[in-house]
């Protein structure tokens, strides 16, 4: 007895646009399908001549925020941050 394994792939292809800045729209059902809402952050991957769009699960700025908090910075250390920041102004 032969077992034959069927997988089952989605697939659905768009033209899209690319503008002046480098932006394009990614096709509304897509969108929809992938769960790619406003402000969500995409991961793009280039794999042998072809570009893949992976959604990112976690928000950088508040990975950013935690990494800080773990650094346990004294009020020292904050105010010469604080310095460093405004001084580039």
């Amino acid at each position: 007895m032969k077992i034959i394994h069927i997988s089952v792939i989605f697939m659905e292809e768009a033209v899209v646009k690319i503008g002046e800045r480098g932006q394009m729209v990614i096709p509304a059902s897509m969108r929809k399908r992938e769960g790619f809402l406003p402000n969500t952050y995409v991961r793009v991957i280039e794999l042998e001549g072809k570009l893949l769009l992976a959604k990112v699960e976690f928000d950088p700025i508040d990975e950013l925020i935690e990494a800080v908090k773990k650094l346990d910075l004294s009020d020292i250390d904050w105010a010469e941050i604080e310095r460093e920041r405004d001084g580039d102004r």
